[in-house]
Order: C-alpha cells, then structure tokens, then sequence
C-alpha cells in the first residue's frame, strides 16, 4: 500500500507525525508524540493518534529500544488499537501488522543488523 510522510516533527512530547496513504485507503494519520523516556533498560517514545483511518477510533503506539548489552539492542513495536467493535479487532489486526511488516527490512538495512535480529510486532 503506497503511504507517504507528510510530515514528521521528530519524536518528543507534542510532536506531530503525519502519513498519507494511498489505495486502498485514500486516507491520513496523524499521531502526537506523547511522551519520552530514556530509562537504563531501554528508550521509549509513545504515539497517540488524533487523525485516524476510518475504521480506526483509537491508537497507541510503543516504539521501544530495548538494550541488551553495551552495544546490542533490539527494537520492539507495541500496538494498541480500536474499532470500537471487537470481532472486528481482531479481523483488521493482521492487516495493520502488514502495514508495519516492510519496517523490519529498513531497520536492517539501515542499521546494518544481520539478518537473524527481529522486531516484534
């Protein structure tokens, strides 16, 4: 599904991140960075979603770089979201898993992992 960056403030509080997408959707997100957090474990920053696809109502989203030792890390997305109609969760939710799935490939190819790290989503 084409989806492109509109806009991105960065990733602390009150920032905003803004996609458009393309066919299927025809649609934009927009999420707020709610908060920040660079604890010893791990650095976390949460997005909160203010303009959503319909038929979403609510998401929250945990972005977390969790450290395994001085110079290894793994990357973990945490998502929660909302229809308003369960059955209906649980139907979409491999599609929005799909919406996620490419990011693994640009975190390796960024970063330069091998290729047995993963993220979980």
């Amino acid at each position: 599904m084409p989806v492109s960056l509109e806009r991105f403030d960065g990733s602390t509080p009150g920032d905003l991140v803004h996609l458009r997408f393309g066919f299927p959707l025809y649609s934009s997100w927009v999420s707020r960075i709610e908060s920040l957090d660079y604890l010893p474990e791990q650095h976390v920053f949460v997005d909160h979603g203010i303009q959503l696809p319909f038929p979403l109502k609510h998401w929250k989203h945990y972005h977390r770089v969790q450290f395994r030792t001085e110079n290894s890390s793994y990357i973990v997305d945490e998502m929660y979201f909302s229809t308003g109609i369960r059955w209906f969760d649980v139907l979409i939710k491999p599609f929005l898993r799909g919406i996620f799935a490419p990011r693994k490939k640009l975190y390796v190819a960024y970063f330069g992992l091998p290729d047995e790290h993963e993220t979980a989503t």
